[in-house]
C-alpha cells in the first residue's frame, strides 16, 4: 500500500537538520512574525521513481485540501537537496 506522509513538526523553522533525508515529505511552515504559510515539497535525489511520482501526483491535491481547510498558502516550494533548506 502506498502512503504519503507529512514530515515531523518543525515549528516555524525548517532546516537541513530536521528534514527527512531518505524519503519525500510535505512540510507546512508558518512564520510566527508574519503568519505566512509555506507548503514545502521535499523529494531527495535518488528517491525511487514510483515514490517520486506518488508524491508529485498528490502535491496539488494536498495543497487544494489545505486551502479548503482555510489554510492560505503564501508560497509552494520544491526542494531536492536538504542543504537547500538553509
Amino acid at each position: 500500500e502506498d502512503t504519503v506522509e507529512l514530515g515531523n513538526d518543525v515549528g516555524n523553522q525548517l532546516t537541513s537538520a530536521n528534514v527527512a533525508r531518505d524519503e519525500p515529505r510535505f512540510y507546512l511552515v508558518r512564520l510566527s512574525d508574519s503568519g505566512n504559510v509555506f507548503f514545502v515539497y521535499f523529494c531527495p535525489e535518488g528517491t525511487k521513481i514510483r515514490t517520486r511520482m506518488l508524491y508529485s501526483t498528490c502535491k496539488q491535491t494536498f495543497a487544494h485540501h489545505l486551502t479548503e481547510l482555510g489554510i492560505e498558502l503564501t508560497k509552494t516550494l520544491e526542494i531536492g537537496d536538504p542543504d537547500d533548506v538553509d
